[in-house]
């Protein structure tokens, strides 16, 4: 009987975190990253190792500027979670910003053999190949990204542009 209540109340404490997660993902995704960034700390003052909260509290740290402890973040939520492409494509931003294109590079990779349909990662990987001047790569990557996801007007654009300065002028226009 004892285990009854021990495993009911666990069941509680994490439909009690789902339910959190929830909420602060509503306020993550209509901007209010205060409010979501209070949510993902209580989540974790409750189980330190959520990788989720790990990994948006990441996000919110890097787009407030913060990439020092965005890195740390995202890096401990991969620690907790390796298989999570996401995780992997956001810390390779963190690192891209940071500087550390060769680092930044392989995240993006890491994170397209977790998934290779991932547009979002091909994207990223172009855009850090074109930061490196390695053009021919980044068009290959922007390709990948538009057979993906075809109507994302930054690929098409950062194609042009790696196309323009690579003098396949024709192909940019």
């Amino acid at each position: 009987m004892r285990n009854a209540g021990c495993s009911g109340s666990a069941a509680k404490a994490m439909a009690g975190i789902a339910d959190a997660l929830q909420a602060a993902l509503q306020h993550h995704s209509t901007g209010n990253l205060a409010e979501a960034e209070r949510i993902y700390r209580q989540i974790l003052a409750f189980d330190p190792r959520h990788a989720d909260s790990l990994h948006l509290l990441g996000v919110i740290a890097f787009h407030a500027g913060r990439t020092e402890a965005a890195s740390e973040l995202i890096q401990r939520a991969i620690a907790v979670k390796p298989s999570a492409p996401e995780y992997h494509s956001n810390l390779g931003n963190v690192l891209e910003a940071s500087g550390s294109l060769e680092e930044a590079i392989a995240s993006y990779r890491h994170a397209l053999v977790l998934r290779p349909g991932y547009a979002d990662a091909h994207f990223n990987l172009g855009n850090a190949y074109s930061k490196g001047n390695l053009l021919e790569q980044a068009v290959a990557c922007y390709q990948a990204s538009l057979r993906l996801r075809p109507e994302y007007p930054p690929a098409w654009l950062n194609m042009g542009n790696a196309l323009r300065s690579l003098g396949r002028i024709p192909e940019a226009l």
